[in-house]
């Protein structure tokens, strides 16, 4: 066995797997090279054309599998190393494992297991003997590439128009375009973020008249829109804003009348003036995991809801209401565990549904849980009562997170929400869970960690998922 000399390269083995029949070493190494050590005779040939980062072994050592960095997957003959077969799929393996009689593989990428048969895992013994041949040239002809069609440009944010007929996509090149309920086709591109930027948050106001985007650059672009009509057939789109920022946006909210546009980031929270176009207003604080939404019955208001309190301002100044005594030594208390809102849906006007994380210490082994919690709405103060804010009413809805996998939204008196088996689900609104109803099951080919991110339900129950850059349409899947 070589040894380094001095002034070589560091190049550590990464993995090592002993062949079953053999007995050769398999070891690969951080450059991506791969040695197949015969160790009875001390020989090493090296194999430096697979850019493996991880690999695994067939049962019956004949074939190896590999990953790369992009999360391509290839399959190499033993002992020649020869390529047979690759499949391209455009997202990082963590893992990769052979079934046990080696005719399917495993991966996993994200949160999900991923389980592949293709034909570069046919067997001999399951072939006739007339097709033996035909199967031989199979393996050893030039190799069968598979690619996962990932050619479009990936969605990164998803918002809906206030009505049911369009929706409006951000991609990770930085476009932005409106789209047409139900046929998903392309009303208007509205403009472009750099190329090299993608958009991560969209915000549509009510009216339909305002777009806001911002992009991973802190770029922020706002525009005033005007919805096609019997005069023109196409959307009309008029400049409003374009600015940086110092922070990553969090959330963008307009206030009820289109006067406002709040941009809130970890830590601070600005306003807008939709007709000056000027910031007149900015407020720091702490986000925690909060979400920011339009008082429900007071206009000028907005409220930042968080793990354990609730904070009102002035729309047009920031300015923070008085808290009363309980209020102000609540968000002084140092004993307090780390309360994070990790997604939220509003119920009518009434209530308001937080999925909250709370870490009960400061070290990596401190025990963590999630829980919903219901806000009660209508026990905000508006601005004209008098006396400091008091705090709102919250109800713990005990045995509701175990059924919940992502919360999406609110659909005619039910949550709608994926359980863990990727089931969209609604449940009727409840102080103590007792219930939910499957509605039907997202493909296979919709789940990763991005896209569940990023689907959203409309007030009319559609329900948009993106899937290589497009948005898959569902509507009327919660009427029964």
């Amino acid at each position: 066995m070589r040894l380094a000399a001095e002034g070589d390269a560091w190049n550590a083995p990464e993995l090592a797997i002993w062949h079953p029949v053999t007995y050769h070493v398999l070891i690969l190494y951080e450059d991506t090279k791969v040695v197949d050590w015969n160790i009875s005779e001390d020989e090493q040939t090296v194999h430096s054309h697979t850019d493996a980062r991880s690999m695994v072994l067939s049962p019956d050592g004949n074939l190896l599998l590999t990953s790369d960095v992009y999360g391509t997957l290839s399959i190499w003959m033993i002992p020649e190393c020869r390529l047979t077969y690759q499949m391209r799929y455009d997202e990082l393996v963590t893992d990769l494992a052979f079934s046990p009689e080696g005719t399917r593989f495993y991966d996993i990428r994200g949160m999900f297991c991923n389980v592949w048969e293709p034909d570069a895992l046919i067997r001999a013994d399951e072939i006739d003997r007339d097709d033996m041949s035909s199967a031989y040239e199979t393996l050893t002809s030039e190799p069968k590439i598979s690619n996962d069609d990932n050619s479009r440009v990936p969605i990164t944010a998803l918002v809906h128009s206030s009505s049911d007929k369009y929706y409006c996509s951000g991609k990770e090149d930085g476009s932005v375009t409106i789209y047409n309920i139900p046929a998903g086709t392309k009303d208007r591109k509205l403009f472009n973020h750099s190329s090299s930027s993608a958009v991560i948050k969209l915000a549509w106001s009510a009216s339909d008249k305002f777009l806001a985007s911002a992009d991973d650059s802190g770029r922020i672009i706002a525009k005033r829109l005007e919805s096609p009509s019997a005069n023109k057939s196409k959307w009309a789109v008029f400049p409003l804003l374009d600015i940086r920022t110092d922070e990553a946006v969090e959330c963008f909210l307009f206030s009820p009348r289109d006067q406002y546009l709040l941009i809130a980031g970890p830590n601070t929270a600005r306003v807008i003036s939709l007709k000056s176009k000027e910031e007149i207003s900015r407020e720091r604080h702490s986000s925690r995991g909060g979400v920011w939404i339009n008082h429900p019955t007071d206009p000028a208001i907005l409220v930042h809801i968080q793990g354990n309190q609730e904070s009102q301002y002035v729309w047009k100044t920031m300015r923070a209401r008085e808290l009363s005594l309980f209020l102000a030594m609540s968000a002084f208390s140092f004993d307090e565990p780390s309360i994070s809102v990790v997604r939220s849906t509003q119920i009518r006007t009434e209530w308001f549904l937080l999925e909250i994380e709370e870490n009960a210490g400061r070290n990596a082994r401190s025990s963590q849980y999630r829980y919903m919690e219901l806000v009660n709405l209508q026990r905000l103060q508006p601005s004209a009562s008098s006396g400091p804010v008091e705090p709102v009413t919250r109800h713990r809805v005990e045995g509701l997170a175990k059924h919940v996998r992502l919360l999406i939204g609110f659909f005619q008196d039910r949550v709608v929400f994926l359980d863990y088996q990727f089931w969209l689900c609604t449940w009727n609104m409840e102080l103590v869970y007792s219930s939910h109803k499957r509605h039907f099951f997202l493909p296979k080919d919709w789940l990763s960690p991005n896209n569940l991110r990023l689907i959203t339900l409309n007030k009319q129950g559609t329900l948009l998922c993106p899937r290589n850059g497009e948005a898959a349409i569902v509507r009327s899947g919660l009427a029964h």
